[in-house]
């Protein structure tokens, strides 16, 4: 199978669920009629091939549906999803000179704007929408579409990450489908398997992952971030793509519950903390410590995942080591993996054969994977940290419409993914941080941020770190705190705590005393920590931050956003640093 239209030829095959949700379910011949069915309507409106079709919707059985539709009949979908607003899909409408639109309701059509309606020739609804197509109704076209060569282009994927403008990544058959037999070469689905769909489905690793299911003939069930926990205990997966910032989320609830200053807290927390340093670090007076943890506390972490829980696959960010370690001696088995949207995304991944900790596994067999130096331009050698290059057949063509972007990227065939990472002697890539987001300090050192805010991001008090200080004298930091464990840590203070004289409480001696405290613990009174590495400020940020505006949609910080909307807050700790003052 080298296209999406021999995917869906090949659900033929399979008799089982392919699609579920709480409220939905479908075979697969089903599907695969249902997906053949719109494709020729779609053709029936008068689209060609290469046309270009914007898919505006959230992560649901109908997303799949609709992208498979609009695939088979050799057109090209130009996918956005949750949090996405109205200035970018004009942006995105007017760039791939799309001539139609899908989108899944009211909220969505709101987003179109007067602009947009009047270059699109046609707007249609998921279900019947007043003021669009309603497909279903209509007759389909006899038109068959013609073969689509697998390099043909089937996607444009208009990302922005976590640095700039919004850019159109062209994806084809060829790049999609490689990737998918590569992923499931190393991580291997079996027909008992049920994939459990919860991130934003517009992104290409959420994507990536029904692509295997559906050439595996594999059920899919769909939840939501809100009611997961429910879908889990209800529909009990067997795997689970996830981000980091799920794991954040889950970890921070386990430390929570373990802030306490009574004696059991103490225990738990001592048994923890002593079972991971026996398993992952080998520490023999730790062993009975890490037995009673596994007999009392381990299995309650593992009921979270159900019965049938084999791994979960963490993509879209570095998976911190904290988390890792304690998931890990837990019993719950995190495949971190790496990629990008212009690899389709996948370049590596750990097999549940071989899952080596603090890595992202080895590259793809069907990939070649390079460490280059930033200064030589010379390949390094084995544990040299460089800039990581790959070159293979799920690497993108290029940037739509934009020679110029394409050409800064790709060097004789390899794509300079901007990552920094190195290879070690068994061939395990690590992947360090990211090239743009080193911060340089007036006295010219190189501070990589994400290993900083990763170790903070450790304490119970603080939901997310984001390191500041480009050109500074010192390393600053904004802090968003866990604010249930913030409440908590007020009521055993006799602090008083209201959200709406949140910013007062942010500012109160013991409130800022305690913060300093777990700075110190997690990074300034390090042995480990460089004088320059000390976070000389901080400042508390008084709101979480949300997807679609700090965040990403696989909740990575967008930093240069959070360095425009908390402009001020950052003035406040380069005066503080300036003046060798805490914030």
């Amino acid at each position: 199978m080298d296209t999406i239209q021999e995917v869906v030829a090949n659900f033929s095959t399979f008799s089982g669920s392919a699609l579920k949700s709480r409220s939905f379910e479908i075979s697969f011949p089903d599907l695969r009629s249902l997906v053949e069915s719109r494709g020729r309507k779609l053709l029936k409106l008068g689209l060609n091939s290469t046309d270009r079709v914007l898919l505006l919707a959230s992560n649901s059985p109908e997303w799949f549906i609709w992208s498979l539709a609009i695939n088979w009949a050799g057109l090209v979908d130009v996918p956005r999803g949750e949090y996405t607003t109205s200035s970018e899909v004009e942006f995105i409408a007017v760039h791939s000179g799309a001539t139609a639109v899908v989108v899944q309701n009211r909220h969505y059509l709101n987003l179109i704007t007067d602009d947009v309606r009047s270059r699109l020739e046609h707007i249609i609804g998921m279900r019947p929408l007043k003021g669009t197509i309603d497909l279903d109704s209509m007759p389909e076209s006899d038109r068959i579409p013609a073969p689509a060569p697998p390099r043909a282009i089937n996607s444009i994927i208009y990302t922005s990450g976590t640095t700039g403008d919004l850019k159109g990544v062209e994806l084809t058959n060829e790049n999609f489908l490689s990737n998918a037999k590569a992923l499931l070469h190393r991580i291997q689905i079996g027909s008992d398997d049920l994939i459990m769909s919860v991130l934003p489905a517009w992104h290409v690793y959420e994507r990536i992952i029904k692509y295997g299911a559906a050439i595996k003939g594999v059920p899919t069930f769909y939840s939501s971030p809100r009611e997961l926990i429910k879908d889990i205990q209800a529909a009990n997966p067997t795997i689970m793509g996830t981000v980091p910032r799920l794991w954040e989320l889950i970890y921070n609830k386990i430390q929570r519950k373990l802030a306490g200053r009574g004696v059991a807290a103490r225990f738990k927390r001592m048994l923890i903390n002593r079972a991971v340093q026996y398993k992952i670090y080998g520490r023999k007076n730790c062993f009975m410590c890490g037995f009673i943890a596994r007999k009392l506390v381990f299995p309650k972490i593992r009921k979270i995942f159900g019965s049938r829980f084999k791994y979960a696959i963490s993509g879209g960010g570095a998976l911190p080591r904290h988390i890792e370690d304690l998931f890990s001696t837990a019993g719950v088995t995190i495949l971190e993996g790496y990629g990008l949207t212009e690899t389709s995304p996948v370049i590596a991944v750990r097999s549940p054969d071989n899952p080596k900790a603090h890595t992202v596994g080895k590259p793809l067999s069907n990939l070649q994977v390079k460490i280059i130096n930033m200064r030589t331009g010379n390949e390094q050698s084995s544990n040299e940290e460089g800039l990581i290059y790959v070159k293979g057949p799920s690497v993108t063509p290029g940037y739509y419409h934009d020679y110029v972007m394409t050409s800064k990227v790709m060097h004789d065939g390899f794509f300079n993914t901007g990552d920094l990472g190195c290879l070690d002697e068994q061939g395990f890539l690590k992947v360090t941080g990211r090239y743009k987001q080193l911060i340089v300090l007036s006295s010219g050192e190189n501070i990589q941020p994400l290993k900083f805010e990763n170790a903070l991001s450790e304490s119970p008090y603080i939901e997310l770190a984001i390191l500041i200080g480009q050109n500074w004298k010192g390393i600053g930091a904004l802090l968003v705190p866990d604010f249930e464990a913030l409440q908590e840590y007020c009521k055993r203070k006799k602090i008083t705590y209201d959200r709406s004289r949140l910013p007062e409480i942010l500012q109160h001696q013991q409130v800022i005393e305690l913060y300093q405290q777990e700075v110190n613990r997690l990074i300034n009174s390090r042995q480990d920590t460089k004088s320059y590495e000390r976070i000389k400020a901080f400042d508390l940020l008084p709101n979480s931050f949300e997807v679609g505006r700090e965040l990403t949609a696989t909740m990575k910080p967008r930093r240069h956003i959070i360095s425009k909307i908390y402009q001020s807050n950052c003035n406040k700790v380069n005066k503080a640093i300036n003046g060798t003052l805490v914030v």
